[in-house]
This record gives structure tokens, C-alpha cells and sequence, in this order.
């Protein structure tokens, strides 16, 4: 089934097999490791991303630690998106995601391949496109200074090794979706990345 990763738990998770449904949500303040073994997403879903770290909505990303979430690769790991709007793997403002493989020394070790099979679909690794769904909760829809609104991918997302390809839809590869704001730091300093998107995005 879905998985729920509360604020309060001090486990890690190992996250393995496939799936046409099921999603993870990471509860906003958690700090712990999840590792990717040998797993299928084959996600369809508009409203919610494969893995979603939850952030705040408070316009403030200097501080990583409110989420902070290790991401380990082991072995080849699949996401693809054919649901449209939503990311592969959404990092909310206020939160962080740290990517690596299983062996950092080795970039085959843990693999990565995220896919938006429609030109509709959010970032890869990121935001979701803003498809006018009012009724997301914290920092996948915001409130500016000025008294705008709108949707933002303000997390973090630091890669330091593994192999990762990210394919946006309407959205970048790596970082937000298409009418988004974003304000998060992309960090890669490591491992082996390929970044692209179908339409109207960076990669």
C-alpha cells in the first residue's frame, strides 16, 4: 500500500518491488534515510508524485534541516509518469533530498532513471506543473510577499553520486515545473547525470 513516513520515526526504509499505484509521502520535519532497491513505479497518478518530500510553506529555504531526506540508490530504480502535472519525485520549499548510490566510489552501483511519459507531466526530480490544483497542502502551493499565488519546487536537491537520468514533461528534468516558481539550490558534484524535458522547460 501507500506509505506514510511520519515526522516522528526514527526507522529507514527500504523501499523494493513494483508498483501501478502506490506512492510515498515523506511528513514534513522527518530527517532519515530511504533506499531505492531494485523498484518499479509505474505511476499514473495527476495529484501525487511517486515519492513526495514535504516541505513548509513559509518562502524560507536557507534552512535544510526542517526535511532532510537521504535517497540511496541500489541498483536500477524506475519511475515513470504517465499521470500528467504531477513530478516523479516532488521536493518541496523547506525541504532537502540528498541522492546518492549504494557504493559512492561506483556510479553503477545505484541507478535512477526518472520519466515523464507525457508532455504534460511535472519536473522529474522537483515540482509539479502548475495545473491549477488548488487543493495541495503546504509548500506545493504558496503565497508570495507581494500577495501572489502560486505553485514553487523550493527544495533542495543535492546529488553527490549514483547514475540518474530525469526526463521532465512540462517541467525540467531537474528543478520546477512549467509556471512555477522555484528558489531551491540544485547541487551535483558527483555521479553521472543526464537532465532533459519535452517541452517549455529547462532541462
Amino acid at each position: 500500500g501507500c506509505l506514510t513516513i511520519p515526522a516522528s520515526s526514527t526507522d529507514e526504509y527500504v523501499i523494493t518491488g513494483s508498483t501501478t499505484s502506490n506512492y510515498v509521502i515523506v511528513e514534513f520535519g522527518w530527517k532519515g534515510t530511504i533506499t531505492l532497491k531494485e523498484c518499479t513505479f509505474d505511476f499514473t497518478n495527476s495529484y501525487n508524485s511517486a515519492i513526495r518530500i514535504t516541505g513548509e510553506n513559509n518562502l524560507l529555504n536557507t534552512d535544510p534541516s526542517r526535511t532532510n531526506v537521504n535517497l540511496i540508490l541500489d541498483g536500477d530504480n524506475y519511475i515513470y509518469n504517465s499521470g500528467g502535472s504531477s513530478a516523479c519525485i516532488q521536493v518541496d520549499q523547506g525541504a532537502q533530498i540528498n541522492i546518492s548510490a549504494i557504493e559512492p566510489c561506483n556510479n553503477a552501483s545505484g541507478t535512477l532513471t526518472a520519466l515523464q511519459a507525457n508532455s504534460n507531466g511535472g519536473a522529474a526530480i522537483g515540482s509539479r506543473e502548475d495545473g491549477g490544483y488548488s487543493s495541495l497542502e503546504t509548500s506545493a502551493y504558496t503565497t508570495l510577499s507581494d500577495g501572489s499565488t502560486g505553485y514553487t519546487a523550493g527544495g533542495n536537491i543535492v546529488i553527490s553520486s549514483g547514475t540518474i537520468i530525469a526526463r521532465g514533461g512540462h517541467g525540467a528534468g531537474i528543478g520546477g515545473g512549467y509556471g512555477t516558481w522555484y528558489d531551491g539550490m540544485i547541487v551535483i558534484y558527483g555521479g553521472i547525470v543526464e537532465s532533459r524535458t519535452i517541452r517549455h522547460s529547462a532541462g
